[in-house]
């Protein structure tokens, strides 16, 4: 198929229940884009959200088990995205990206992570946030997350401390001592994330008076009903 949209969830209900609303989201604002679920656990058949489900039954750690899912490459071009997230617009030009580039992801924000966390600005300058990007299946963009996934092993092989590391340190790890260019040629594109991954960054939205602008939000907790009575109100109603 040629493009599409891509949930992981993987060992608790919590993190299917979270995928199911963010898909939802997704399909309000855009429509004719399928979505595939990949997977380990059953009860995904039950909701008709996905278009596709990919079942496998692996006992993984969920960062593991999401740089494996990626390797499955359903569409020409995907739209990944982490379960805990929310659309509040129409995401369709992340797909003609992939015509000239390999990747297009957001920087995490620039930030004090020591609790509570402290923002220093928008955009950290070397850092990528792993939980929404969109890909193209190319032999650049295979050859990367392969050493991508391989990376993700040979850190708990190591260390076993998936809390440290996770899959998105890895993905940096990659970048940052070139070894990218050792085993691809994969094009890079920078999104802004106050528009495509707005995480950790409502209070500086809403001084800025950007919060208009978000088109996905990333939090745990958006499919929880107290979400549902105040996230208008808090999320999409500032001017």
């Amino acid at each position: 198929m040629n493009k599409g949209v891509l949930y992981v969830a993987s060992n608790k209900t919590f993190y299917l229940e979270e995928a199911v609303f963010s898909a939802k989201s997704f399909k309000k604002y855009n429509k004719n884009i399928p979505i595939t679920i990949y997977t380990n656990l059953k009860e995904a058949d039950n909701y008709k959200v996905f278009d596709q489900v990919i079942f496998d039954y692996e006992d993984l750690h969920p960062f593991l088990y999401k740089t494996k899912a990626l390797n499955s490459f359903p569409y020409q071009k995907t739209l990944f995205v982490d379960s805990d997230t929310m659309f509040k617009g129409s995401v369709y030009e992340l797909f003609p990206l992939l015509d000239n580039f390999d990747l297009a992801i957001a920087k995490r924000i620039h930030a004090d992570w020591n609790p509570p966390i402290k923002f220093i600005k928008y955009e950290d300058p070397f850092q990528f946030n792993t939980g929404v990007f969109s890909y193209n299946d190319s032999q650049n963009t295979r050859d990367f997350f392969k050493k991508w996934l391989e990376e993700v092993i040979r850190e708990n092989e190591l260390h076993n401390y998936y809390h440290l590391t996770g899959d998105q340190v890895c993905f940096n790890h990659l970048l940052i001592h070139n070894e990218m260019d050792k085993h691809c040629n994969m094009k890079i594109v920078t999104i802004p994330n106050r528009i495509y991954n707005a995480r950790h960054m409502f209070g500086e939205l809403k001084k800025d008076n950007l919060l208009n602008e978000v088109k996905i939000w990333h939090q745990h907790g958006l499919n929880k009903s107290i979400f549902n009575k105040i996230k208008d109100k808090l999320f999409y109603k500032f001017k």
